[in-house]
């Protein structure tokens, strides 16, 4: 037997061996934490709706009070055995160090990493509880597991107990289900709203921002851009700033093509392809999510119900919205409001979407705006130049003359503008006008006969993708500037961004303008990309060549077109048979941006009840 004094060596020996070995398995714990913790804890840098600080603090409250209950029992199980000689049992030191301490380094370790990391917002979110919720009860879970680990090393897993094997497997389950619940709050968000952890920094250009998207409103129906309009407010806006002359949409629909314009995404990343789909799934980023970040009052005010929260999914960070329950309105209420809004916000720096869709069919503008372009009878029954226009879409009902239906287009085009010099005016009696950025464009543009459509924008000629995009910001962007680079609205996010001196945003697809704002001469992109509804057809367009190609049926003739528009801007001769080379180089282009061969056409399946699609309709949308 050995002495009381011996004895009494060994035991504190065998204490502080248990406690280096302890500390070094809670080392490797930690450190297998921290990585589980690094690459499952970032979603939470965004997932709306934001909680208030006063609810996120009692939150975290609540979080701690739970996890202290859990640990409770798990410290409870694996206290310290003592032997028959009443001495602690070094393998039982082992576990509760590895189980107690690793568990509980790394539950604080994530508060506090999620608390003052510098990409983290601090506020709160009820998903965001959740995702983080699930990231502790993995940390325990590794504690527990290493815990075990631990203690079947020293004392062998079949000697360790049925406690021991019970809380193995806890271990290993709830390791399990925690990483399975983050996961699919990962996916539910996607990888890609990590680039909002950027924007909790503030913009270095103290500017307000006013995006204004002018519904089917064709470039060349534009004073400023050389027509017999008469749009003022307009042309004054492209004075005092810089106007692009050779910008195009993306698409030809609604609500895809505003989705690009809010997330500088193709419609094939952002995965809307017509105005039949569901709405904009939330992994996209929107401006207002980034400008919100940056600390921007955010809201949008627009005039047709398709746009609405609900039905487009297209309000994602934005605080107040409004649009018509049906139909559409005239732009000034929806303009009338945002007036209202931006009034209410006692100096707070905004950022505003307004929507107008004056000019989009019926083409019905309000006296005295009906007779301005148009003095004769619409309904003459001597005038028949309607009755040789077979392929006509649609056929109108009463009107005879050709010419009434362009002419009210030019009517709304002027009601349109004179309704932006209302919000302009307003905007300068609260002194804000001169401190915002305004970004004025157009989702596509109108055929009004050209290439025997009437009344539409379902193909992709010029007239129907070649839109107006405007900048201005005293101080911020040089005035009198006329621009004839390639510019697409998928530039917009991009520009503003750049402008405001915000980072860039790593999920957007545009190219910033600011170089050519700047007086580069180098342009930022070779052609332009656009593409039609569910993907029916795909076009592009350089300085020199336009090129069409119909995946589904969208042409009279179905036909491949290929125009010189530097000679030929109306796009009237074809050379696709005639400049085979030129061909096969627009071709193969065509299949690299579709990534598949163009010559199929893929398609969505309508996801509207009868009742909406009676409204779509009534709007003149098709599917």
């Amino acid at each position: 037997m050995k002495p009381i004094r011996a004895r009494a060596r060994e035991s504190i020996l065998n204490k502080q061996l248990a406690r280096v070995s302890a500390l070094a398995w809670t080392a490797t714990a930690v450190m297998a934490g921290s990585i589980v913790g690094l690459d499952h804890l970032l979603p939470v840098t965004y997932v709306p709706p934001s909680l208030p600080d006063h609810a996120g603090s009692g939150v975290e409250i609540a979080m701690a009070t739970a996890a202290a209950l859990v640990l409770a029992p798990i410290l409870l199980l694996w206290w310290p055995r003592r032997s028959a000689t009443g001495t602690t049992r070094p393998e039982s030191m082992h576990a509760w160090f590895a189980c107690g301490a690793s568990s509980t380094w790394l539950l604080l370790r994530g508060q506090l990493w999620v608390k003052n990391h510098p990409t983290v917002d601090r506020a709160r979110s009820v998903e965001g509880l959740l995702l983080e919720m699930q990231l502790l009860i993995c940390a325990l879970g590794i504690g527990l597991l290493v815990g075990g680990a631990v203690y079947g090393l020293i004392s062998g897993f079949r000697r360790s107990g049925r406690a021991t094997r019970i809380l193995a497997a806890a271990a290993v389950s709830i390791c399990a289900i925690a990483l399975a619940g983050s996961a699919f709050l990962r996916n539910r968000h996607s990888p890609a709203t990590l680039a909002l952890a950027a924007y909790r920094e503030a913009a270095s250009a103290d500017y307000n921002v006013l995006l204004i998207t002018l519904d089917t409103q064709r470039a060349d129906h534009i004073g400023s851009y050389g027509a017999d309009v008469a749009t003022p407010h307009i042309d004054a806006l492209a004075r005092g700033g810089i106007q692009f002359d050779r910008a195009y949409s993306t698409t030809n629909v609604t609500i895809p093509s505003h989705a690009t314009i809010l997330t500088s995404r193709w419609m094939k990343e952002h995965g809307l392809e017509s105005n039949f789909c569901d709405p904009l799934p939330a992994a996209n980023i929107t401006l207002a999510e980034v400008l919100r970040r940056a600390g921007y009052r955010t809201g949008a005010f627009t005039s047709v119900f398709i746009l609405d929260r609900e039905y487009s999914g297209l309000m994602q960070g934005i605080e107040t919205s409004w649009a018509p329950e049906r139909g559409s309105t005239p732009s000034e209420e929806a303009f009338g409001r945002a007036a209202n809004w931006m009034e209410s916000l006692d100096e707070q720096r905004f950022f505003a979407w307004v929507h107008s869709y004056d000019v989009h069919r019926p083409y019905a503008p309000l006296a005295p705006y009906d007779t301005l372009y148009y003095s004769g009878r619409s309904d003459d029954p001597d005038n028949l130049s309607f009755m040789n226009i077979p392929s006509m879409h649609p056929r109108p009902f009463g009107v005879t003359d050709i010419e009434y239906y362009p002419a009210m287009y030019k009517g709304e085009t002027t009601y349109q503008d004179a309704q932006l010099g209302v919000l302009f005016d307003r905007m300068k009696e609260m002194g804000i006008l001169d401190r915002t950025l305004i970004v004025l464009t157009a989702d596509h543009g109108e055929s009004l006969g050209e290439h025997d459509f009437y009344y539409s924008h379902d193909a992709l000629y010029e007239e129907d993708v070649r839109v107006p995009m405007i900048l201005n910001a005293p101080d911020l962007v040089p005035a009198g500037v006329r621009c004839d680079a390639l510019v697409q609205t998928i530039d917009i996010v991009p520009t503003v961004l750049d402008l405001l001196g915000l980072s860039a945003l790593a999920t957007a697809s545009g190219k910033s303008m600011l170089p050519l704002i700047r007086g580069a001469e180098t342009p930022i992109r070779k052609r332009a990309y656009f593409e039609g509804q569910n993907y029916r057809a795909i076009g592009m367009a350089d300085s020199t060549w336009s090129f069409i190609h119909p995946l589904k049926e969208m042409v009279p003739n179905h036909n491949v077109e290929l125009f010189r528009i530097d000679i030929d801007p109306s796009q009237e001769q074809n050379l696709f048979y005639k400049e085979r080379a030129v061909a096969e180089e627009y071709l193969e282009l065509a299949r690299t941006f579709t990534g598949k061969s163009i010559r199929e056409g893929r398609g969505s399946k309508s996801r509207v009840p009868a009742s909406l699609a009676q409204q779509l309709n009534a709007l003149g949308y098709v599917q």
